[in-house]
């Protein structure tokens, strides 16, 4: 599956399959955590064996909840950047005087290091065969019938040219308030024939 994934995107140099999202990201962070700590002098390191890490200040939950794992540890440093502003970012990385720096993103190296240090992969029970196999035919499926993700694209810029948000993904998050409110958003837009998958976010 995993093979499959790298053959679908070309641009990966690889991939490696974790049961959720969620479980992946945490991974990386713990791992992170963990190699701070083996390549420290003492049992716990000091400013200048800790490694800076750099975060999108949208990130996902699951990076936010691993860093912060890792933070508990005293084995990193957190710095978050402006959302998608790489001036800020630089600036962040220029001024940080810390000899080893992470900018979250993908990296071969970053699968071998999940695979030796990250827990939650580690001790995560194997994606199930029949989700594996049918994940394995879907990407066959979108590999040879490429209609299907221009479709997908053109639904993106119908809603962009309707609501004249400015959105660059077929994920749209929608923020409409109280607990109450995002409810019943849910079960209108559910009981649409043209609403497929939602996301909705409490404030």
């Amino acid at each position: 599956m995993g093979k499959r994934v790298v053959f679908l995107k070309q641009l990966y140099q690889d991939c490696l399959l974790c049961p959720t999202g969620f479980s992946a990201n945490m991974a990386l962070m713990v791992a992170l955590r963990n190699l701070a700590s083996l390549i420290a002098a003492g049992n716990v390191p000091v400013k200048d064996e800790k490694i800076a890490i750099f975060s999108d200040e949208l990130n996902h939950a699951s990076i936010i909840d691993g860093i912060r794992l890792a933070e508990r540890q005293r084995s990193v440093e957190f710095f978050v950047y402006k959302h998608c502003d790489m001036s800020h970012l630089r600036e962040l990385l220029s001024n940080c005087k810390m000899k080893k720096k992470v900018v979250v993103t993908d990296r071969k190296r970053w699968k071998q290091l999940i695979q030796s240090r990250g827990r939650s992969f580690i001790f995560s029970t194997t994606t199930p065969v029949p989700i594996a196999t049918a994940g394995h035919a879907a990407v066959i499926v979108v590999k040879r019938e490429t209609w299907r993700r221009r479709e997908l694209w053109n639904r993106v810029e119908d809603f962009r040219a309707l609501t004249g948000i400015a959105i660059s993904s077929p994920i749209i998050s929608l923020i409409v308030g109280s607990e109450k409110k995002a409810l019943k958003a849910s079960r209108f837009l559910l009981s649409s024939p043209s609403i497929t998958l939602l996301f909705l976010v409490q404030q």
